[in-house]
């Protein structure tokens, strides 16, 4: 399983711009992207003509894709150029950062950087997106309306959790983590998930998508001992190495039937305790079942290259 471009997000459709955005800017997003061999300089030269055009200055959204050779060129001259754009996208709420398909650079081939100060450039955004973990940082965010937060990567540094933690992030509603593998990066812990584990960390959670992972069974256990998931709708564990550990710990926890969507795909469940969740009497997603390739107990995340 890869990434593809996003089609839509934060209630935003998103469409390629090209010279002309002859969209409804206040329900379509345009996404800046170039060729994989281009210099970077000719992604700001495309922003810059986007930003040159009356329908900017209603822009709701913004998709930053493919800067060229993203896994050459790490983001920092990208975020600097977001940001110096803040005052010209005044009604700017929704951004995608990384938007970058398996064509243009499989997800651990991505070299972001420092994203905090452009982030923060727009303290009305309300949803967030970020695609790419090799040095990402989201250090000082202080974002009073954010309701939805996404961060995927192949492989999470811990680093990123314990910023998003210190955040100032007091409307969060859905936070989806894509911690990925050890192999490409991934340097988190049940430690450093604990406090959203919690609900200490992000009390107004409705939606909770830790994912991804090679702790899914841990993170599964974990769950089921949380006071979150009295307020939970939704709980994503989904795309990780979650075993028949894991899946006999939401089992036997009787607040699992009180959510709305439990989202298991891509899972190394057996037959026999993966259909015992079509009598819990929710949604739940088991599509993707891996167990039937589970050689020598080898088991990968959905997305870790």
């Amino acid at each position: 399983m890869t990434f593809s471009n996003e089609t839509a997000f934060g209630g935003l459709a998103i469409e390629p711009f090209n010279d002309t955005f002859p969209f409804d800017p206040t329900k379509t997003m345009p996404r800046i992207a170039v060729e994989y061999d281009d210099d970077p300089e000719e992604w700001t030269k495309k922003f810059r003509a986007l930003l040159e055009l009356p329908v900017a200055a209603h822009l709701r959204g913004l998709s930053v894709g493919a800067w060229g050779a993203p896994y050459e060129n790490d983001s920092t001259d990208i975020a600097l150029a977001v940001a110096a754009a803040a005052p010209r996208l005044p009604n700017l709420n929704t951004l995608v950062f990384g938007d970058l398909s398996m064509e243009e650079a499989e997800v651990s081939w991505i070299e972001n950087s420092e994203l905090g100060p452009m982030v923060n450039a727009y303290p009305n955004l309300t949803a967030l997106l970020v695609r790419g973990g090799n040095h990402l940082g989201l250090t000082g965010l202080r974002l009073p309306q954010l309701s939805t937060l996404v961060v995927q990567t192949g492989g999470l540094d811990s680093s990123v959790v314990q910023q998003l933690l210190d955040a100032e992030l007091p409307s969060l509603t859905h936070l989806e983590l894509y911690t990925g593998a050890e192999d490409y990066g991934a340097t988190v812990t049940m430690a450093d998930l604990a406090p959203i584990i919690s609900g200490h960390a992000f009390p107004k959670l409705t939606y909770l998508g830790l994912k991804n992972s090679e702790l899914q069974d841990d993170i599964a256990i974990a769950m089921c001992e949380s006071p979150l998931l009295d307020r939970l709708q939704v709980l994503d564990l989904s795309l990780g190495i979650l075993t028949d550990a894991g899946g006999k710990a939401l089992l036997n926890e009787p607040r699992v039937r009180n959510l709305g969507f439990l989202n298991l795909e891509h899972h190394w469940m057996t037959d026999a305790v993966a259909v015992r969740f079509r009598d819990l009497g929710i949604s739940v997603d088991l599509s993707d079942p891996m167990h039937g390739m589970d050689v020598d107990d080898f088991r990968y995340v959905a997305i870790g290259e």
